[in-house]
């Protein structure tokens, strides 16, 4: 046997032990989904779909609510790949891009486009989200906050930690403790997440 027969049965064994697997895939997020339908395309039927809540979509889906339809949050669909987006307008045409008018039920099968304006509530003030340091943001986080700021930066870039071993040394090193503290809180009130302090490098929580 040559080897180009040997890798030709090799293959042939690996696709047929691939269409005969069962797959699940966690989420039926856009990324879940995607998935889920890749391999269906491809024809691997055994596939199961994973989903905790009632209702497809993860944090992208329109939760519809006395005839009201409220997005879990504003999310920008956006991806520079051609192959990607072009995907996603297969599945979901956007929105006046050559449609008939809409009727509630189409809304149901296109990707809407609306105009979005996210702010954070924090320190009794509201700052654009994503966070930007523009004259507004200064402006709201006050002179004492500001000085502070511009002082601890020039802290960081004259003491910087030696060894970076969490995120948070990796953000204080390029932006200074108090620019670090202050936007960390909005960035939590946001998302939840847990302190930086706790994510090593190997992206496991330390204890």
């Amino acid at each position: 046997m040559t080897l180009l027969e040997a890798l030709s049965i090799s293959g042939a064994c690996c696709e047929e032990f691939m269409q005969n697997s069962n797959y699940v895939v966690i989420g039926a997020g856009p990324a879940g989904l995607t998935a889920a339908l890749e391999l269906l395309r491809k024809g691997y039927t055994n596939v199961t779909v994973v989903e905790m809540s009632s209702q497809v979509g993860g944090i992208s889906r329109t939760h519809i609510h006395h005839g009201n339809r409220m997005d879990i949050g504003g999310h920008r669909f956006f991806s520079k790949s051609e192959n990607v987006m072009r995907w996603w307008a297969d599945i979901l045409p956007v929105e006046g891009q050559g449609m008939p008018p809409l009727s509630a039920e189409s809304c149901d099968r296109i990707i809407l486009q609306r105009n979005r304006l996210s702010r954070i509530f924090y320190i009794k003030k509201f700052f654009s989200y994503p966070i930007s340091l523009n004259m507004a943001t200064l402006k709201n986080l006050g002179f004492t906050r500001v000085v502070k700021i511009g002082c601890s930066y020039v802290k960081a870039m004259l003491f910087p930690i030696k060894h970076e071993q969490t995120l948070e040394d990796f953000i204080v090193n390029r932006f200074g403790r108090a620019l670090y503290e202050t936007f960390s809180g909005i960035i939590h009130i946001r998302s939840g997440a847990f302190p930086a302090i706790r994510l090593q490098r190997t992206g496991e929580p330390s204890a």
